[in-house]
């Protein structure tokens, strides 16, 4: 094996064995037997072997590990989870999964003063799309990259995001960020009787929710610092 970065020759074998395609759980299984560490760290220390595993599973969408999913194709991201190019099909799932499977074989998340856990649940949220994106489409990018990469807010945080008050206080406008959603029931329109909300739902820890259609340039920045905070 070449360069290992400063892992175990082990540690980095599991590392390669489950950031990309189908995660194979007994061949990660058998290599925790022969001494691969799950709290592992490499000369990164800001990076852990869960860590490493999943931002390179979100990244390894494609043959060509310099795209996510299926930007070599010109697909709608419904689309994308079909195409004959893409290697996770289900990737939120199946992060969640490896997530779960580390947990189960001793994956500390208070190690570092509970660094550890930080790391890798920081992997779980993607970067921000390209910049030169419109604004609406740099939001609605985003927040469809977290929806894909298995990201959760709580009950509670949806609540606070589907108010006035949080986006005022976030966003610097009275038009709330969020409305939650239920099919057949709920349409996209606001309080006002206009339509005001994106009609295509996104999905984050079963809660379906539709996203303002009030974006402005001058915004950006509040999301950018906001999308950075979470």
């Amino acid at each position: 094996m070449g360069n290992t970065y400063g892992y175990k020759p082990l540690s980095y074998e599991l590392i390669t064995l489950l950031r990309s395609g189908a995660p194979d759980f007994a061949a990660a299984e058998d290599l925790i037997q022969r001494g691969a560490d799950v709290n592992d760290q490499g000369d990164d220390k800001g990076e852990n072997v869960l860590s490493e595993i999943l931002m390179g599973y979100w990244q390894s969408g494609t043959d060509d590990m310099a795209q996510e999913e299926c930007w070599n194709c010109e697909s709608s991201r419904n689309e994308c989870a079909a195409c004959e190019h893409n290697l996770n099909p289900n990737a939120g799932e199946s992060m969640i999964r490896v997530i779960r499977f580390f947990l189960d074989h001793g994956f500390d998340m208070n190690r570092n003063e509970g660094r550890h856990g930080a790391q890798a649940l920081n992997s779980l949220k993607p970067d921000l799309p390209d910049s030169s994106l419109k604004i609406g489409t740099f939001v609605y990018t985003a927040m469809r990259n977290l929806e894909a990469a298995g990201f959760s807010f709580t009950d509670d945080e949806i609540d606070q995001m589907c108010s006035s008050e949080w986006s005022k206080k976030i966003f610097h406008t009275n038009k709330p960020f969020m409305k939650r959603y239920t099919p057949g029931q709920t349409d996209n329109k606001g309080t006002d009787g206009y339509v005001r909300f994106k009609s295509e739902p996104y999905i984050f820890n079963g809660n379906q929710v539709l996203i303002s259609k009030e974006r402005f340039e001058s915004q950006r920045k509040y999301f950018t610092e906001w999308y950075n905070s979470i």
